[in-house]
């Protein structure tokens, strides 16, 4: 069943519940029976595996294999340049290791922190209407048109 997809009114009798939500005791009752109606938090990455998957992904790894076979022709023919390539090589894999890493680290806490504790299932069962003040704005733009008259 796709509680989303019914009406209001079936999905309150699905529920066995009233529009006001449940009785103390039948909320009590789902409590000792189901658990607290909650998410809990699941354990993180550590901080060392995002690390070592930032340097070992598919195009780290080709760089990986790019600047060992730099450092190969550099040890077959000394003073051709492979060297500089392959240390060259090796500062792109930093860079871009500590960029992806920096980069998942920041979203996955920008995650923690803007995303709050997550509602799995809800239904809004009334609707209300929000009418902003404008009135500081409209003072506002009634400063800005006056200042463009001048």
């Amino acid at each position: 069943m796709r509680i989303h997809q019914l009406a209001v009114n079936e999905a309150i009798l699905s529920l066995h519940t009233g529009p006001a939500g449940l009785t103390s005791t039948e909320a009590e009752r789902r409590l000792g029976e189901f658990g607290p109606n909650r998410v809990d938090p699941i354990r993180g990455t550590p901080v060392a595996t995002r690390l070592f998957r930032a340097f070992a992904h598919f195009f780290a790894l080709i760089l990986w294999v790019a600047a060992g076979l730099a450092f190969i022709a550099e040890s077959q023919e000394p003073g051709s340049g492979m060297r500089t390539l392959g240390l060259a090589i090796l500062g792109v894999i930093l860079v871009n290791g500590l960029f992806t890493f920096w980069q998942e680290y920041r979203a996955e806490h920008a995650m923690v922190i803007y995303g709050g504790p997550a509602t799995l299932d809800g239904r809004r069962l009334e609707k209300i209407t929000v009418k902003p003040d404008l009135s500081v704005e409209a003072e506002e733009n009634a400063a800005i048109k006056m200042k463009i008259k001048e």
